[in-house]
C-alpha cells in the first residue's frame, strides 16, 4: 500500500467519526429541544381541595381551560394540566367507591367524559363547553350519601395520622415532665399545640359529614399545612434526636442495706464514680438519694481535686436538671456515707446537653 493510499484511507475515518460526532449532537439537540417542548406544554398546580371545596376547585379549573390549560391527571397534592387551546371544557367531580360501568354510563348519556380518577375515589369529568346553553347543563348531582361518605373516607385519613401522632406527642410530655428544661419545653408545646388544632380541626370535619349544610372553619389548605408540619414533627425531630449531641457521661444507682468499709475504722465510706467528660460544655446533673440512719454528701471533683459541685450532707435529695459547666477531661463524683448507715438508695446522672451533630 502506497503513502498516498494510507493517508487517504484515514481521512475517510476521520470524515465519518466527524460526521458522526455531529449527527450525534443534533439528535441530543433535538430531544433536549422536545424534552423542553413538552416541558411547556404542561403545568403543575397545589391540590389543597376538600371534598367540601370540590366546587372552588372545579371553577379553578374551568378558568384554567378558559386559558388553554386542560385537565390531565389529579393527584393527592398535585393537578397536571396540558395546553390544548383547541377546546374549552367544564368540569365536575364525583365521589363513588365502586364505580361501576353502570356508573360511566349514566355520565356519558349526559355528555360526560371521564378524564381522570385518584386512589381516594374521585372521578372528574368534563363537558365541551357550549356558551348558549344554560348552567345547568354543567352541574351534577351528588346525594347527601355519597357527599357523607366523601368527607368520612377523608377524615378516615386524617384520624389514622392523628393516631400515629398522638402517641409521640406524649412521649415528649413525659421527657420533659422527667427532665424539664427549655429546648424540652419548646418541642414539647409545638407538639401539643399542633395536636389539639389538627385534633378540632378533624372534629369539624367529621360533623361537616354529618350536616352538609353546616359552616366549617377548616380549608382544604389549613390541613395541608397541619399535615405537612405533622409529617416534619414525626420524621425530622426524631431524626434530629438521633443527631443529636446530648450524650450520657455518668449514670449510676446503687442501694445498700448496710454501708461498712470491712477493716477500718474511717468514720465515712466513700464511693468514687469516675467519669470522662468528652466534649466541654453544659451538663444536668440528676442527683436523688435517701438515706434512713446519717446523711449522704456528694462532691464533683476534676482531675486536680478541684469541687465543681458539691451536694450538702442531707438524709434525701432531689436534684434534677441542676446545670453544670464541665470542660473536657477526667472527673469522679464521691459519694461520701457514714460508715454503717442502712437501707440506703442513691442514684446520679450527668448528661451532657445541647443541639447539633454528634462528634
Amino acid at each position: 500500500m502506497s503513502c498516498y493510499d494510507i493517508v487517504r484511507k484515514r481521512y475517510i475515518v476521520k470524515r465519518h467519526s466527524v460526521k458522526r460526532h455531529i449527527v450525534r449532537r443534533y439528535s441530543d439537540r433535538q430531544h433536549t429541544w422536545k424534552g423542553k417542548k413538552d416541558m411547556k406544554k404542561r403545568k403543575r398546580i397545589s391540590n389543597t381541595y376538600t371534598p367540601w371545596e370540590m366546587d372552588k376547585g372545579c371553577e379553578k379549573l374551568n378558568r384554567l381551560s378558559g386559558e388553554g390549560w386542560q385537565l390531565e391527571r389529579v393527584g393527592a397534592f398535585v393537578i397536571t394540566l396540558v395546553r390544548d387551546e383547541s377546546k374549552v371544557y367544564r368540569y365536575q367531580a364525583d365521589y363513588c367507591k365502586n364505580a361501576d360501568g353502570r356508573y360511566y354510563e349514566t355520565f356519558r348519556e349526559q355528555g360526560w367524559e371521564e378524564v381522570c380518577n385518584n386512589s381516594m375515589d374521585y372521578h372528574w369529568f368534563r363537558k365541551e363547553y357550549d356558551s348558549t346553553l344554560p348552567d345547568s347543563e354543567y352541574e351534577i348531582y351528588t346525594d347527601d350519601e355519597s357527599y357523607e361518605k366523601a368527607i368520612k373516607a377523608t377524615s378516615k385519613t386524617y384520624w389514622w395520622l392523628l393516631a400515629a401522632y398522638l402517641p409521640l406527642s406524649i412521649s415528649y410530655v413525659m421527657a420533659y415532665l422527667s427532665d424539664p428544661n427549655p429546648i424540652s419545653f419548646i418541642v414539647m408545646a409545638g407538639y401539643l399545640l399542633l395536636a389539639v388544632t389538627y385534633l378540632f380541626s378533624v372534629i369539624a370535619i367529621y360533623r361537616k359529614a354529618k350536616d352538609r349544610t353546616r359552616k366549617i372553619f377548616v380549608s382544604g389548605k389549613a390541613i395541608t399545612v397541619m399535615l405537612c408540619m405533622m409529617l416534619v414533627m414525626l420524621f425530622a425531630v426524631p431524626f434530629l434526636g438521633v443527631l443529636n449531641n446530648k450524650r450520657t457521661e455518668l449514670e449510676t444507682n446503687m442501694t445498700w442495706e448496710l454501708c461498712s468499709a470491712e477493716g477500718t475504722a474511717e468514720d465515712e465510706v466513700v464511693h468514687e464514680l469516675d467519669f470522662d467528660v468528652r466534649k466541654a460544655g453544659t451538663h444536668s446533673l440528676r442527683l436523688v438519694y435517701s438515706c434512713e440512719e446519717a446523711p449522704i454528701s456528694v462532691e464533683i471533683v476534676d482531675a486536680e481535686g478541684n469541687v465543681v459541685y458539691r451536694a450538702e450532707p442531707s438524709l434525701q435529695c432531689s436534684i434534677k436538671g441542676e446545670k453544670l459547666e464541665l470542660e473536657e477531661g477526667g472527673y469522679a463524683a464521691n459519694v461520701y456515707v457514714e460508715n454503717g448507715s442502712s437501707n440506703a438508695d442513691f442514684s446520679i446522672s450527668i448528661v451532657r446537653d445541647g443541639l447539633g451533630i454528634i462528634d
